[in-house]
């Protein structure tokens, strides 16, 4: 979906900071963007800075097909996804938070030399605050990938410390993750239901993700099931963010192969019910 949405449009300039930057915006008309071009500013929100600059011809390691866009400066080669040119950004993954969640905006940055920190670099490459990077470095918004990782064709990953940057990394930075704040309210010890030295049953709760998603580590069911028992978990079963119901996750990969192998052969029987207003047609 990043590969789709970069190559749409045309682009302009951004130069500064020791990097040139390459903005693409969305093909959809503003209109067309979640927010269009009125996304309400808020206390936690700054404006994303534009300057000019002249486009040359550069690869971003990692993106199939992104050609001439941008130019390698004394630092790095940045490449900016985002719908809008003035749309608002983040200034923190603290509250207060945007009531609704901001139009993606992705930083793709080729470091030309090597750094001794990873937030140095990000910082220093985007204008955000060092405070920010290491937030959405913790959040899990932020991937890697070494010339060595690339060399073997291994995907980006995502990176949950400050690193050093070797000359020639890809880094990936989702500035503006999608939120899921229902899982900050919930009382994650009472939605543990069953616990045995191979499986944890959880309730549910809706408007929470099972898994992490592409730019949000956090806010989920595994992820706040982990934080309660200080241990990692096997993803067995998920359910849809908007459905609430039991998931049930292994403490092992042994036993996660275990159930899985139940699934495929059937053994496993799932229950769904709806609660709709009215008689529903059947058939």
């Amino acid at each position: 979906r990043i590969n789709e949405m970069l190559l749409r449009g045309g682009t302009e300039g951004l130069s500064g900071r020791g990097a040139t930057r390459a903005f693409r915006p969305s093909a959809r008309k503003p209109d067309e963007v979640p927010g269009g071009q009125a996304v309400p500013t808020d206390p936690g929100v700054s404006e994303l800075p534009r300057e000019s600059g002249v486009l040359g011809a550069s690869e971003v390691p990692g993106v199939s097909g992104t050609q001439g866009l941008g130019t390698k400066g004394p630092g790095a080669t940045m490449e900016i996804y985002c719908p809008d040119p003035n749309m608002p950004r983040i200034k923190s993954l603290h509250p207060p938070v945007p009531e609704e969640d901001l139009p993606p905006l992705i930083y793709h940055i080729l470091a030309s030399k090597p750094f001794p920190s990873l937030q140095v670099l990000v910082s220093r490459e985007t204008g955000m605050s060092p405070d920010l990077v290491s937030e959405l470095i913790d959040f899990g918004a932020v991937y890697l990938q070494t010339p060595e990782a690339k060399e073997l064709k291994q995907r980006p990953h995502r990176v949950l410390q400050n690193l050093a940057v070797d000359k020639g990394t890809y880094i990936r930075v989702h500035a503006n993750p999608k939120r899921h704040l229902a899982a900050n309210s919930v009382d994650w010890q009472s939605c543990i239901l069953l616990m045995n030295e191979d499986y944890i049953v959880v309730n549910k709760p809706p408007e929470v993700p099972t898994c992490p998603t592409v730019d949000n580590l956090k806010e989920c069911v595994l992820s706040k099931v982990e934080e309660q028992i200080s241990g990692n978990l096997f993803v067995t079963t998920r359910l849809d963010k908007c459905t609430s119901g039991l998931v049930i996750f292994a403490r092992s990969s042994e036993a996660s192969g275990r159930f899985n192998r139940a699934i495929r052969e059937s053994k496993v029987v799932k229950t769904y019910r709806l609660l709709c207003r009215g008689m529903l047609p059947l058939g």
